[in-house]
């Protein structure tokens, strides 16, 4: 079963992070594990009231990289987080995969998980 999950320890990640230009210690990393085995990741930092993700990996799996996306871009709502800033990589995934971005600028984030209207209207509509 996939599941994407926070990981505090960054060790295996300091190349990339260092590659990235981000400070360590505000380098975030969230990784998607498929029976036990890590499948793809995200570098991220919370900044001034927003997130800025650097990168997803694998891009190139647009269903991953959208599942491990949404999950890092879930977390900032939950911090009441509703701007962030992608690059590179993030960037190129979340444009294919049509989220709305501005130069990179994704606001609200929690647009994302607003779900469509007609989906709403049919679950309460009365037969």
């Amino acid at each position: 079963m996939l599941e994407i999950l926070k990981q505090p320890d960054r060790s295996a990640y300091l190349d990339i992070i260092k590659g990235l230009g981000i400070d360590e210690e505000s380098a975030q990393i969230s990784e998607s594990i498929d029976d036990g085995r890590v499948t793809g990741y995200s570098v991220y930092c919370f900044e001034r009231g927003s997130i800025v993700v650097y990168t997803v990996s694998p891009a190139d799996d647009l269903l991953l990289a959208d599942g491990i996306l949404r999950s890092v871009l879930f977390l900032a709502v939950l911090r009441g987080v509703e701007s962030a800033r992608l690059y590179g990589d993030a960037e190129s995934a979340a444009i294919r995969l049509g989220y709305a971005l501005n130069d990179g600028l994704l606001e609200p984030i929690s647009g994302l998980f607003g779900g469509c209207e007609g989906c709403g209207h049919n679950k309460h509509r009365e037969d």
